[in-house]
């Protein structure tokens, strides 16, 4: 239950980051060093009841304005570049 999951690791004080269309630019936003990192379906994205225990919504930019962004990225990819982000700010 991922959920359940996740509101113990906010017990513990983990922040629990979720990829998000209005979350903050992964560039510029404020990285812990440890964290859960949740990534969505591409077509749906994170389900409500998970997305509830998400307490740092973050955004991959993907182009110089939302009309040149495309709709989702790949979850593979996605997960390739902000575990990227992450690694590269250790």
């Amino acid at each position: 239950n991922l959920p359940a999951m996740l509101g113990k690791a906010q017990q513990l004080g983990l922040p629990v980051y979720g990829t998000f269309l209005d979350g903050e630019n992964i560039y510029t936003a404020t990285l812990a060093c440890k964290g859960i990192i949740v990534l969505g379906n591409e077509g749906h994205g994170i389900l409500p009841e998970t997305s509830a225990k998400i307490t740092r919504r973050i955004l991959i930019p993907c182009g110089a304005s939302a009309a040149d962004a495309p709709e989702s990225l790949n979850v593979a990819t996605a997960t390739a570049i902000v575990c990227s982000e992450f690694f590269r700010r250790r």
